[in-house]
């Protein structure tokens, strides 16, 4: 099943957002990527989400969570490039988990719900190395 560019709705403000997705069926999406304007759904979530007139796909709800803890943080763009983030990135990887970043700053981590992997002290030590700051940055 590829993946797709797909229009979204999670709110009913109007304001639509355009995912990496993939169609498992009618009215069922895999996100392949964390919403920006909703904490409503998440990368590895399967979601239903209803295809109106306009092309727009209308959240419902998860129909099966990613099974991956979410966080998100604001960092600086010197941590984004700096080792100690591709260090936490690929130990995260290394056990099933997976990051994102949008807007230069914003970044997500999705950890295994069973691992043991802690994403706020990974930041703490990711921030304190590269910037020396402290954890305030979590949102």
């Amino acid at each position: 099943m590829p993946c797709e560019v797909l229009e979204f709705r999670f709110s009913p403000d109007g304001r639509t957002e355009q995912l990496l997705a993939r169609r498992l069926g009618t009215n069922r999406y895999l996100l392949d990527e964390t919403p920006v304007t909703t904490l409503l759904a998440a990368f590895g979530d399967t979601i239903e989400a209803i295809a109106r007139a306009d092309g727009v796909r209308q959240f419902v709800r998860i129909l099966t969570p990613s099974g991956l803890r979410t966080s998100r943080w604001r960092i600086s763009p010197a941590a984004l490039v700096s080792a100690e983030w591709w260090w936490m990135r690929r130990e995260l990887r290394a056990r099933g988990g997976h990051t994102e970043h949008v807007y230069g700053g914003y970044v997500t981590v999705h950890v295994p719900v069973d691992s043991a992997f802690d994403a706020d002290e990974w930041m703490r030590w990711v921030l304190q190395r590269s910037e020396g700051q402290d954890d305030d940055a979590n949102y």
